[in-house]
């Protein structure tokens, strides 16, 4: 994803909490204008302000999320915007989980959320709850990809083809999607 940014963004600074991930950061994106910092979000505190902050799969691992976007939220320059990702607890493969008896409640953690240090996974409503919370204003939000099984199965299962088509029928129905995004700017 980090590679990616390059195409529209001049500089990049990549926060994360593992050297591991950002030693890997390092070898594939060869630039001058990336920084990278090892630190937890709740730590990081950074000199300069941004225009674009990217927090994709950070607040469904927060004990208190609504603090870091308000934290974050000085982190922006004047119409700088957050752009946010969690898991949706409304996905297809979650409400299958819940009809096969995986799971008791849609918003329930399973085992591999606890593994990867989940907290909670979102709905909309949660999620625009703490954004508002935080005295962010949402200004549009929406889901990416539809995912009726894990993502064990899709890589080994699926063709590119089928992924992307997937992908684009995400943009149809948002609410099954299995993330959803927001994007928020100050008030």
């Amino acid at each position: 994803m980090t590679e990616k940014f390059f195409k529209d963004f001049e500089r990049v600074t990549v926060v994360d909490g593992s050297k591991m991930f950002l030693d890997k950061v390092k070898e594939k994106v060869k630039s001058d204008n990336l920084e990278l910092v090892c630190a937890m979000f709740e730590e990081f505190n950074p000199e300069e302000k941004y225009d674009v902050i990217f927090m994709t799969h950070i607040l469904e691992h927060m004990d208190d999320p609504v603090s870091l976007l308000v934290r974050s939220s000085k982190w922006l320059n004047k119409n700088g915007r957050i752009l946010i990702a969690v898991p949706n607890a409304n996905s297809i493969h979650r409400l299958i989980g819940v009809k096969m008896g995986m799971l008791e409640k849609k918003d329930d953690l399973n085992e591999q959320d606890k593994l990867l240090g989940h907290r909670r996974v979102y709905t909309t409503e949660l999620l625009t709850q703490h954004v508002e919370s935080a005295g962010l204003r949402v200004t549009h939000s929406g889901g990416i990809m539809i995912k009726p099984i894990s993502n064990r199965q899709i890589e080994s299962q699926w063709s590119d083809e089928l992924a992307d088509a997937f992908f684009a029928l995400g943009e149809d129905m948002p609410d099954l999607c299995s993330e959803i995004y927001m994007v928020a700017e100050q008030v």
